[in-house]
Formats: C-alpha cells, sequence, structure tokens
C-alpha cells in the first residue's frame, strides 16, 4: 500500500478444518507433568510444527483443531519435577505416537471436518540412575561458580530432541555432578556467568542408566 491507498474486497474464503485428539499417558510410579506442549508436525521432513498446544499440570487430554487435510505426525514435550529427592532440576523428555522418535512416528491422515482420536501419547518409565559429573580448571586451577547446563543431545531431524533438562553450578573444587539420569545422549554447555571466561561446549555423550558414571572435564 502507499499513502493514503484504501483496498477493499480482500476476501478469505476457509477450508473445514479437521481434528486429532487424545490423551497423554504416564506410568503409575512416574511423577506428574507440570507442562506439557503437544505438536502437529508435517508428516515428511522437515517436520514442520502445523499446530499446537499447551496443557498445564493435571491436564493429559489435547485437542489439535483446524488441521488442513493431509498426513501429520504427534509429539509431545513434557516437563516434570526431579525424579529423586533433593534434585534442583527439571527434566524434559519427548514423546511421540507410535514410536521413540519422530523420524519413524506413526502417520496420522486428517480429512476435512473429520477427528482423528485415539490418538495417545504414552510416557515410559525411564529408569533414573545415570550419572554425570566433572571437574572444570583455567591455568590448571579448579575453577568455581561455572555454570553447566544439560541438554538432550539434539539432532536436525527432531524439533524436541535439544531441550534443558538440568543444570549445576561448580563447587570451590571445580567439580559438578548429576545423578538420577535416564538413558539418553545429552550435551554440556560450561559458561561463566562472570565472563572471564570464553563459553565451551564439549562433544556430546551417552549416559546409559545403572551403567559407570560418565566423567567429562572442561578446561576453559
Amino acid at each position: 500500500l502507499a499513502g493514503g491507498d484504501v483496498r477493499i474486497g480482500i476476501d478469505a474464503e476457509l477450508a473445514v478444518g479437521g481434528r486429532i485428539t487424545g490423551v497423554i499417558t504416564l506410568p503409575d510410579e512416574a511423577s506428574p507433568l507440570l507442562y506439557t506442549s503437544v505438536h502437529a508436525f508435517a508428516a515428511d521432513y522437515p517436520y514442520q510444527t502445523v499446530a499446537s498446544i499447551y496443557l498445564q499440570s493435571g491436564d493429559a487430554h489435547y485437542v489439535l483443531g483446524g488441521l488442513l487435510p493431509g498426513r501429520y505426525k504427534v509429539g509431545a514435550y513434557g516437563l516434570s519435577d526431579a525424579p529423586y529427592p533433593g534434585a534442583s532440576m527439571v527434566f524434559g523428555l519427548p514423546v511421540y505416537y507410535g514410536s521413540a522418535d519422530l523420524a519413524s512416528a506413526t502417520v496420522i491422515t486428517v480429512t476435512a471436518g473429520a477427528t482423528a482420536d485415539n490418538v495417545y501419547l504414552f510416557y515410559d518409565a525411564p529408569t533414573y540412575d545415570g550419572v554425570l559429573h566433572g571437574a572444570v580448571t583455567a591455568d590448571g586451577a579448579p575453577v568455581a561458580g561455572i555454570h553447566v547446563d544439560l541438554y538432550l543431545a539434539g539432532n536436525s531431524l527432531d524439533p524436541f530432541s535439544s531441550g534443558m533438562v538440568a543444570y549445576a553450578v561448580t563447587d570451590a573444587a571445580g567439580a559438578y555432578r548429576f545423578e538420577g539420569l535416564p538413558t539418553y545422549e545429552y550435551r554440556l554447555h560450561f559458561r561463566d556467568l562472570s565472563q572471564n571466561f570464553a563459553p565451551y561446549s564439549p562433544p556430546s555423550v551417552f549416559v546409559e542408566s545403572g551403567a559407570a558414571p560418565v566423567v567429562v572435564d572442561a578446561n576453559l
């Protein structure tokens, strides 16, 4: 539009949408989810998010509406309390309809005006026994107060796979420790809030619940 222009007759005809509905199901022993985001993705890579809904604590039923006819996949990202007493962390874990990962998740076909229901998302009960720890140094001396952020190891195919799940701060000996981790691939990011040292992100590591602790040291 140029200055002073008036345009009329810009009309729109909306198509009748479809819906996907379902329930987020947790194992009996799992901590309640504090917050959950549920997403409908285009069925083919790059799996663009088409619709999303956000559920608060206690909500389990979701409705993804206004979807154009087509093929979709559904996933959720839930945040829960730390799985063991005394932990100051929140875990974010993804789940998908029909699979443990988005690439092989079940495809849902949506038609105009219809509802694809009973699309249940089941959270398994992971064992939280993994340990990841290490020490941070600079010029050979331990560094206290370094913020250590723990993320799920991301990949380009999965929009949920890079969420932050916990953080720790190094003690006077430069040490940090994460306990009670489920089996997963993780990445670490070390950052100095006082800005004396440059941040550092080492390669991702695989932590197996119940296996030997994984050690990742950092020299800033």
